[in-house]
Protein backbone atom coordinates (compact mmCIF):
# COMPACT_ATOMS: atom_id res chain seq x y z
CA UNK A 1 0.00 0.00 0.00
CA UNK A 2 2.86 2.35 0.79
CA UNK A 3 4.35 1.86 -2.67
CA UNK A 4 1.10 2.23 -4.58
CA UNK A 5 -1.61 4.09 -2.67
CA UNK A 6 -0.04 6.62 -0.38
CA UNK A 7 1.12 10.20 -0.52
CA UNK A 8 4.64 8.71 -0.67
CA UNK A 9 3.99 6.41 -3.65
CA UNK A 10 5.46 6.75 -7.09
CA UNK A 11 2.89 4.79 -9.09
CA UNK A 12 -0.53 6.09 -8.01
CA UNK A 13 0.24 9.18 -5.97
CA UNK A 14 -2.62 11.12 -7.54
CA UNK A 15 -5.36 8.69 -6.49
CA UNK A 16 -7.82 10.58 -4.27
CA UNK A 17 -7.53 9.57 -0.62
CA UNK A 18 -9.21 10.91 2.49
CA UNK A 19 -7.34 12.54 5.36
CA UNK A 20 -8.41 9.57 7.50
CA UNK A 21 -6.75 7.17 5.06
CA UNK A 22 -3.50 9.14 5.13
CA UNK A 23 -3.59 9.30 8.95
CA UNK A 24 -3.96 5.51 9.23
CA UNK A 25 -1.17 5.02 6.68
CA UNK A 26 1.15 7.30 8.65
CA UNK A 27 0.47 5.31 11.83
CA UNK A 28 0.94 2.02 9.99
CA UNK A 29 4.34 2.85 8.51
CA UNK A 30 5.75 4.06 11.82
CA UNK A 31 4.33 1.33 14.10
CA UNK A 32 7.10 -1.03 15.26
CA UNK A 33 4.81 -3.70 16.76
CA UNK A 34 3.79 -6.34 14.18
CA UNK A 35 0.41 -7.17 15.77
CA UNK A 36 -0.52 -3.50 15.87
CA UNK A 37 0.51 -3.16 12.22
CA UNK A 38 -1.85 -6.01 11.32
CA UNK A 39 -4.72 -4.18 13.00
CA UNK A 40 -3.77 -0.88 11.35
CA UNK A 41 -3.54 -2.60 7.97
CA UNK A 42 -7.05 -3.99 8.44
CA UNK A 43 -8.27 -0.49 9.32
CA UNK A 44 -6.54 0.89 6.24
CA UNK A 45 -8.22 -1.71 3.99
CA UNK A 46 -11.61 -0.93 5.52
CA UNK A 47 -11.06 2.79 4.99
CA UNK A 48 -9.88 2.18 1.44
CA UNK A 49 -12.73 -0.06 0.37
CA UNK A 50 -15.74 0.84 2.52
CA UNK A 51 -15.27 4.57 3.00
CA UNK A 52 -13.05 5.93 0.23
CA UNK A 53 -14.40 3.49 -2.39
CA UNK A 54 -10.94 2.88 -3.80
CA UNK A 55 -10.25 -0.23 -5.83
CA UNK A 56 -7.01 -1.47 -7.26
CA UNK A 57 -7.13 -2.63 -10.82
CA UNK A 58 -4.02 -4.64 -11.38
CA UNK A 59 -2.52 -7.39 -13.41
CA UNK A 60 0.30 -9.76 -12.80
CA UNK A 61 2.67 -10.56 -15.56
CA UNK A 62 5.19 -13.32 -15.32
CA UNK A 63 8.59 -12.66 -13.79
CA UNK A 64 11.64 -14.20 -15.32
CA UNK A 65 14.87 -14.52 -13.42
CA UNK A 66 17.82 -16.86 -13.58
CA UNK A 67 19.76 -18.19 -10.63
CA UNK A 68 21.97 -21.21 -10.10
CA UNK A 69 20.27 -24.31 -8.71
CA UNK A 70 22.73 -24.51 -5.82
CA UNK A 71 21.89 -21.00 -4.52
CA UNK A 72 19.97 -21.27 -1.25
CA UNK A 73 18.13 -18.88 1.08
CA UNK A 74 18.32 -15.89 -1.26
CA UNK A 75 14.50 -15.71 -1.42
CA UNK A 76 14.54 -14.08 -4.85
CA UNK A 77 11.05 -14.37 -6.28
CA UNK A 78 9.52 -15.95 -3.17
CA UNK A 79 7.16 -13.02 -2.66
CA UNK A 80 8.31 -10.24 -4.94
CA UNK A 81 10.99 -10.33 -7.60
CA UNK A 82 12.88 -7.31 -6.29
CA UNK A 83 13.02 -8.48 -2.68
CA UNK A 84 15.70 -10.87 -1.59
CA UNK A 85 17.94 -11.69 1.34
CA UNK A 86 21.44 -11.77 -0.16
CA UNK A 87 22.99 -11.63 3.32
CA UNK A 88 21.47 -15.07 4.06
CA UNK A 89 22.30 -16.63 0.69
CA UNK A 90 24.75 -19.50 0.38
CA UNK A 91 25.86 -22.02 -2.24
CA UNK A 92 25.64 -25.76 -1.75
CA UNK A 93 28.06 -28.12 -3.43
Amino acid sequence: MLNQFSKYSILFRDVARSAEYDAIMDKLITEPDFDKRVTLNQQLMKQMIDRDCMIQISFNNGWIYVKPPNLNDDHIGDIWLHQSTPKDAWFSK
